[in-house]
């Protein structure tokens, strides 16, 4: 099932046009938030992993909670790419937006099938000729840092989605201070982010929290554009 929030994004004629600020805002958090929930399950998971004291069975717990997870992101990601494609962004600051987003959620889809295909191999239980077992757990912690890496780069990023949804217009003190969305989108988008995280929003370190918490701050900074343009 399509989450209703995509639904305006997917069913947007397919035209050249900039896609509207409120869509590209809307879905910017419904992934944010997406990949938070698949995350806060996957943090569930692996507590309940921790809990289970049956010792004979913890390494393949271990690599089965691995391939589940790494299979819920996957998917996301794959719905994800398509939507972002769908849309349409060749407004400064963002022009290259879409593209540079959609490249990291392809990179992040090889790192999750080299995890699942290590995690089925060491699940197998037995030897497989031709695997380098070694060379196998020593590529686990790279593909950590190189995750981390990507989120990374997701956060920085973030600037550029709220940078897609500022009017460039400038105010009588020639500020630019105003963004492309009503009070009523604005606080919309606000309240998707706080029903999502919770005290989670400043209290998780996290790049995916903190990505929430700066785009909500700066949808904080700015006026809207149904506020006068002092």
């Amino acid at each position: 099932m399509i989450p209703l929030l995509v639904l305006p994004v997917l069913l947007s004629p397919q035209h050249s046009k900039n896609t509207p600020p409120f869509n590209l805002a809307t879905e910017y958090v419904r992934q944010t938030v997406e990949f938070w929930e698949i995350q806060a399950q996957a943090d569930q998971d692996a507590k309940e992993d921790r809990e289970n004291k049956d010792e004979s069975t913890a390494a393949m717990r271990s690599l089965m909670t691995a391939i589940r997870n790494a299979t819920r992101f996957r998917m996301a990601l794959d719905t994800d790419i398509g939507v972002l494609q769908s849309m349409h962004m060749k407004r400064e600051p963002a022009t290259n937006l879409l593209e540079m987003q959609i490249d990291i959620y392809k990179r992040k889809i090889r790192l999750f099938e080299e995890l699942k295909r290590s995690a089925s191999i060491m699940l197998a239980g037995h030897p497989q000729p031709g695997v380098d077992y070694g060379k196998l757990m020593a590529r686990a912690p790279e593909i950590t840092a190189q995750m981390g890496e990507l989120d990374r780069m997701n956060f920085q990023w973030s600037a550029m989605w709220f940078g897609a949804l500022v009017d460039m217009k400038p105010d009588s003190q020639n500020h630019v201070s105003h963004i492309l969305l009503t009070k009523e989108q604005r606080q919309s988008l606000i309240d998707r982010i706080d029903g999502a995280y919770g005290p989670n929003l400043d209290a998780d370190r996290r790049y995916n929290p903190a990505c929430a918490s700066v785009f909500k701050g700066n949808l904080l900074n700015y006026k809207c554009a149904d506020e006068p343009w002092d």
